[in-house]
């Protein structure tokens, strides 16, 4: 089976695998599998940025707006929720020096 090369990584999930070769099956549950797993650190990635880079991404509005569309892209596709938008909202929020979970609690 010839799969184009355009395909997106979501539309590979879609995909039926069956009368494929099993080498290429394993290929691609593989691509799926690495995916999941760097999937899996976006939202602890974005907090830590936040936290990281939050006193310039306070003091430079630019920065901050391009900040807060690069992650509106990864909720479009899937790949950040709105419980962590919302925390990295949060971080940038508090004064310098405050704990942004001693303030609020999103755990339940």
């Amino acid at each position: 089976m010839d799969l184009p090369w355009a395909l997106t990584l979501p539309s590979l999930r879609n995909i039926n695998l069956a009368g494929v070769d099993p080498k290429e099956q394993t290929f691609f549950l593989y691509i799926l599998k690495q995916r999941v797993l760097a999937d899996g650190h976006i939202s602890w990635a974005c907090e830590a940025f936040s936290e990281l880079h939050k006193q310039d991404l306070v003091l430079i509005p630019a920065l901050l707006w391009c900040w807060i569309l690069f992650m509106i892209k990864l909720w479009n596709h899937g790949l950040l929720d709105a419980r962590t938008m919302n925390i990295c909202n949060i971080i940038l929020e508090q004064p310098q020096g405050v704990d942004a979970d001693a303030d609020t609690d999103l755990d339940t």
